[in-house]
């Protein structure tokens, strides 16, 4: 029911278009991911507002608080993941999903604004 769930619904990520590719190619990932499922980089929609922030500054900026990026080059490919790198894929999944019900609450407020009529 889950993998129900999920399938087809849009992907949110992060600068993920190495990270989409290489989950595409594990066979595991097939019930959950489809080959043509849709994508959004939170990082291309940063650019367009801010210049491109990496994630440890995006997250800095909008939810004020450091992220320890110090697994980001740990052997990624080596089984199993260490307890450090899981914990690290799921900070920075959490800091992804924060940062844009943070984004898409300000453009819902800011469209809000744009409906009142002036006076």
């Amino acid at each position: 029911a889950l993998r129900r769930a999920f399938r087809g619904a849009p992907l949110l990520g992060f600068g993920c278009s190495q990270d989409l590719a290489r989950l595409r190619a594990t066979p595991a990932a097939a019930p959950w991911v489809d080959a043509d499922q849709e994508v959004y980089d939170l990082q291309t929609a940063l650019t367009q507002k801010r210049g491109g922030p990496g994630l440890a500054a995006a997250a800095k900026a909008y939810l004020g608080k450091a992220l320890d990026k110090s697994q980001q080059c740990s052997d990624w490919d080596a089984r199993p993941l260490s307890e450090a790198q899981r914990a690290y894929a799921a900070l920075d999944a959490v800091a992804v999903l924060l940062i844009h019900e943070k984004l898409r609450s300000v453009d819902d407020a800011i469209e809000k604004l744009r409906r009142i009529p002036p006076r």
